[in-house]
């Protein structure tokens, strides 16, 4: 079989991941190609050895070409964008949507949200990654009977072999520099609220002076950052070390991974954060109110609130306060990490996906 990947953007995030991880582990019957704009996500294309076309912009006609170029017997689509598209793109092969987030948007009537909802009926499969994105989308009428909550793959042994043994090999002095109290990993966008990581930071401070803060990330709110930082008198408490191909060495020498996301469709780096024996404090959005307990952390925000600065602040200060309320919760987020080891599992399912849509059937 056949499967064409669509991917709009050029950078290697969160749904470019997923998507690699399951092109290269899928078994040999499987024959995949990865569409992509034209950037840095091309190295690690070429890294993987993956097959791949990369154009200016992926767009509707970009689409219609690589299904020419192609012939794929499954689209596989990935978050709400590429989906429209590739529905535009054929009304002939099957289309896989595969959701990675869990926008804001499609709560409410938004032009957005009625247009998704409008060409549900062209997808076979519609992928989640948390039951919320199927529970608060306000066309879920429309995802009835297509919908399926795969989560992420995600392997704890894997993150693990990344961060900790890597960090054997590093001298004093290289480590000295992954450490940090509280460490922010994510794009800087506003879904991710890196703005509100460095008010957070200027809140523990006036308790924890002395506290040190870590930025993985770059994004569009880069500049932003760095006024804030320097508005705020915090360029002695936060570091900004932008885009990290192996950002596992900073959850490894961290004390507390924060996570003051708008919206998270399932919350990945709370869990890999967990692998190293973090406790995470996160938001009340999306998988990250499923991931995160108060065994492992702290949701820090309500219904009305999913945001609140003052409980992140509090449960930070606690938390590098408090050695053992630390040991305790850090004792717990590896347990956690752990049941949420699924890798192969979820290796199987996406294929078995792709033989149900073609019909194939196992041989008895």
């Amino acid at each position: 079989m056949k499967i064409l990947h669509v991917l709009k953007s050029k950078i290697f995030s969160g749904a470019e991941n997923v998507a690699t991880s399951i092109i290269r582990n899928m078994p040999s019957d499987v024959e995949s190609v990865y569409l992509t704009a034209s950037g840095p996500i091309e190295t690690k294309l070429l890294d993987f050895g993956i097959n791949y076309i990369a154009v200016d912009e992926v767009t509707v006609d970009e689409i219609k070409k690589a299904i020419e170029k192609v012939q794929p017997d499954i689209i596989h689509a990935h978050d709400f964008g590429c989906g429209l598209m590739c529905a535009k793109s054929t009304n002939d092969i099957p289309i896989v949507s595969h959701l990675h987030s869990n926008p804001g948007w499609i709560r409410k009537i938004d032009p957005r949200s009625i247009t998704y909802g409008g060409v549900c009926k062209n997808f076979v499969k519609i992928l989640t990654v948390s039951e919320a994105v199927e529970k608060e989308a306000w066309f879920k009428d429309k995802m009835k009977g297509k919908t399926l909550c795969v989560g992420n793959p995600f392997s704890a042994k894997k993150v693990f072999e990344k961060g900790y043994l890597a960090g054997t090999e590093l001298n004093d002095e290289k480590k000295n520099s992954f450490k940090s109290d509280l460490l922010y990993v994510g794009r800087l966008t506003p879904e991710k609220n890196p703005l509100e990581f460095i008010h957070i930071v200027d809140e523990v401070r006036r308790n924890v002076p002395q506290v040190k803060a870590i930025m993985v990330g770059n994004g569009e709110l880069g500049s932003k950052c760095i006024k804030l930082i320097e508005k705020l008198g915090l360029h002695d408490n936060i570091r900004m070390v932008g885009f990290q191909a192996n950002p596992y060495n900073y959850m490894n020498y961290s004390k507390v991974v924060v996570m003051p996301s708008k919206y998270e469709g399932f919350g990945l780096v709370a869990l890999e954060s967990m692998t190293f024996s973090k406790p995470v404090l996160g938001s009340k959005v999306g998988g990250l109110q499923t991931i995160v307990n108060e065994n492992c952390g702290y949701i820090c925000g309500d219904d009305k609130q999913p945001v609140d600065r003052a409980l992140f602040s509090k449960h930070a200060i606690e938390l590098l306060t408090n050695q053992a309320t630390y040991e305790a919760k850090s004792a717990c987020a590896r347990k956690r990490a752990k049941e949420y080891d699924n890798f192969e599992t979820y290796m199987n399912s996406v294929y078995s996906i792709y033989k149900e849509i073609l019909g194939i059937h196992e041989e008895k």
